[in-house]
């Protein structure tokens, strides 16, 4: 007899690779997002821009997880150091992981009935905070 199948595809998907387990976490989703600072700097004459300035690179990691354990960023504090964090594990557009400084930000747990308590929080790379 055949074992049960976690999972049945029908049809074609693109060669993607969800999330990468972080500890006692069960992620639900991530969303990284690169950002810098713009500034632009218009004409007098034609009151239109005419030079832009990007500044300030970061890269930030939004997790929303169910909790699953009780060590990790289950217990870390706000404005901490992170170390290691398995979704950047060498580079991503470009910011490497070995540069600057991670740090955690904007915890936020929910506690539901009947249900995980599940928790939101930033992990945000400075590539230039030595």
């Amino acid at each position: 007899m055949p074992a049960v199948a976690a999972l049945i595809d029908h049809g074609t998907f693109p060669a993607t690779s969800g999330p990468a387990a972080e500890a006692n976490l069960l992620i639900q989703s991530l969303k990284v997002s690169a950002k810098r600072e713009k500034k632009g700097y218009k004409s007098a004459s034609t009151k239109a821009t005419t030079r832009l300035r990007y500044s300030d690179p970061t890269l930030e990691f939004d997790v929303d997880a169910f909790i699953n354990g009780t060590t990790g960023f289950v217990t870390q504090h706000p404005g901490s150091a992170v170390t290691t964090l398995a979704n950047f594990a060498d580079t991503y557009r470009t910011f490497d992981k070995d540069d600057g400084v991670m740090v955690f930000e904007d915890p936020v747990d929910d506690y539901p009935l009947d249900d995980l308590i599940k928790t939101t929080f930033k992990v945000v790379h400075y590539p230039f905070v030595a």
